[in-house]
């Protein structure tokens, strides 16, 4: 059975099943720790859409 990791491919065996499991391990921590830097980092903006339908109610 092959999975691939980003561009890379991996044979699953008894060999490697530790390796897969440090990548694996490694690639959730990783995107974990993006996402709460960006929360904390990046401040609530809403979006176009939404502030050019305040804008519409607004005008009426």
């Amino acid at each position: 059975m092959r999975r691939e990791y980003g561009k890379r491919e991996f044979r699953r065996d008894e060999k490697n099943t530790a390796f897969h499991k440090k990548v694996k391990s490694t690639m959730k921590m990783t995107s974990q720790c993006v996402a709460e830097q960006f929360r904390e980092e990046v401040p609530y903006h809403p979006t176009t859409q939404n502030a050019k339908r305040l804008k519409a109610k607004e005008g009426r």
